[in-house]
């Protein structure tokens, strides 16, 4: 019992820590914060996890200079028209 109960929390800390690693990706690789990403993706309806949000960083530069710009132009629109 004390067994499974040791495993199943080691789990849970590995899953975390992999969650932690992925944002710190993809706050690093960016000029944008992890909470804009994710706002934008909502807003735009894209499905991606951090997980592939963190390769697709990491493996794809062109790719990321085109999404940040998208993300740049979408809150420019977004938050420069409110004034």
């Amino acid at each position: 019992m004390k067994k499974e109960v040791f495993q199943t929390k080691s789990r849970k800390i590995k899953k975390r820590s992999k969650y932690k690693t992925y944002i710190q990706h993809l706050n690093f690789l960016s000029y944008f914060y992890y909470n804009l990403y994710i706002y934008f993706f909502f807003k735009k309806n894209l499905l991606l996890n951090r997980k592939i949000l963190s390769n697709f960083y990491i493996k794809e530069i062109g790719s990321l200079i085109s999404l940040q710009k998208w993300v740049f132009d979408y809150y420019v629109i977004e938050w420069g028209s409110k004034k």
